[in-house]
């Protein structure tokens, strides 16, 4: 009794060893919070690099619209100087054709007064008695008509001859240019419309550019916004991740010191030298569970779990064996569990009314749900199965549901710490 009251009161100062802090926040709690965080950082990172790739296209995209712009600026600028040529040139023709109609105006004015002059001729041939010549001179309907009557021409004077085919080739010069005038400012003019549609399009179409440039340059601030206000966040996350990682390590010495502590209170390696009988001693109720092996190479309590590298309580005994051992059953009762488990492994449970003994990582199991067992009978084999570093038996004691040291349960001879 002495023996198991040192046993508990090693137990209870092994857990006041723990740091109310570690079982609050343990390293391992400590480790995920931290994944997290940087599962976050990684999402942020992701988007930080969108951002980048946001901005550095729409800044290629704006170089590219820039680009048009100029191009577009240089086209209408062509075109705009196109069109002062254009008027230009349509003020000339304009001054021309004015020129020309003044012309036009005083050789019809000429032309009124020659023929003035031509009629009195005519009249002083009519008082000479040439009556055919002036009548036919006198009924020709114009000039062209008169021009037309060799007969007539040829009995003017040679002088009156010379000033007919003067006016004649005045009218048809003057006619001739204005009619050229007329076509060349029809031409320009129509040059000139067509140069100043194209040039409306280019403006429209840097209108566009420009529109688009702004849109551009809001997408860019935007994207500037989202990469500052992403990298900020990735900053925050970086700096919480190190105050984590240095709180993890920091926790980590504390749990090993706390285990380490706890180990050293629980007899960190246990041998149990036992002298076994074939039933139960000193009113104890339970036998070894693995005959011939007396060996503990993990107590119940506090230790540094073998797999997972931080604190952990252990809730039953370690008991080392060669793989194939038989495990037998601490006492007689019925089979509640037989099956494979995830940490466990293969795992026996067995139900003996006041307390449930538990058998985990056997190589196999050789007992079945609902099957009623002897202290002594042969249940299951030692293994290595489940969560396990080497082949030994887990065993375990609970009452009411909850785990209790083993070693004041199956019955032993002497512990050496």
């Amino acid at each position: 009794m002495d023996s198991k009251k040192k046993i508990l009161s090693l137990c209870l100062v092994a857990l006041m060893a723990i740091p109310t802090g570690a079982v609050a926040k343990s390293s391992k709690n400590l480790t995920i919070e931290k994944n997290k965080k940087q599962q976050e950082q990684r999402q942020i990172n992701k988007k930080i690099n969108e951002q980048k790739n946001n901005i550095s296209n729409t800044e290629t995209e704006k170089k590219s619209v820039s680009s048009e712009i100029e191009d577009l600026d240089a086209k209408i600028e062509v075109a705009s100087s196109r069109i002062s040529s254009l008027e230009n040139e349509i003020s000339s023709l304009n001054k021309d054709i004015e020129e020309n109609q003044r012309k036009l105006e005083e050789a019809q004015a000429n032309l009124s007064k020659n023929t003035d002059i031509l009629r009195k001729r005519l009249r002083e041939m009519y008082k000479r008695g040439n009556v055919n010549y002036i009548e036919v001179i006198l009924n020709s309907k114009d000039i062209e008509e008169l021009l037309r009557n060799n007969e007539i021409i040829s009995s003017i004077a040679e002088a009156d001859r010379d000033l007919i085919e003067y006016i004649k080739e005045q009218i048809d010069t003057i006619e001739e240019a204005e009619q050229r005038l007329e076509i060349d400012r029809a031409k320009v003019t129509a040059n000139k419309a067509a140069v100043e549609n194209e040039r409306e399009t280019y403006q429209y179409a840097v209108d566009a550019k420009n529109e688009y440039m702004r849109v551009l340059e809001a997408n860019l601030d935007l994207y500037r916004q989202e990469y500052e206000k992403a990298e900020s966040n990735w900053n925050s996350l970086d700096s919480e991740i190190s105050r984590l990682q240095k709180e993890i390590t920091e926790q980590k010495k504390k749990e090993q010191e706390a285990a380490r502590l706890a180990q050293q209170r629980n007899a960190t390696r246990v041998n149990v030298d036992m002298s076994v009988s074939s039933g139960p001693r000193n009113g104890q109720k339970y036998s070894w569970p693995v005959p011939g092996h007396y060996s503990i190479s993990s107590p119940y309590g506090y230790r540094i779990h073998p797999i997972l590298g931080y604190a952990k309580f252990h809730s039953g005994v370690d008991i080392p064996a060669p793989s194939g051992t038989p495990i037998v059953a601490a006492k007689s009762g019925t089979v509640i569990m037989s099956k494979l488990m995830s940490g466990y492994g293969n795992v026996v449970m067995i139900d003996h009314g006041d307390t449930v003994t538990v058998y985990a990582h056997c190589s196999a199991v050789n007992v079945s749900v609902g099957e009623s067992v002897k202290e002594g009978d042969v249940i299951s084999f030692v293994g290595t199965t489940g969560l396990s570093t080497g082949p030994h038996l887990h065993f375990e004691v609970r009452v009411n549901g909850s785990t209790v040291n083993p070693l004041g349960y199956i019955w032993w001879k002497k512990i050496k710490f």
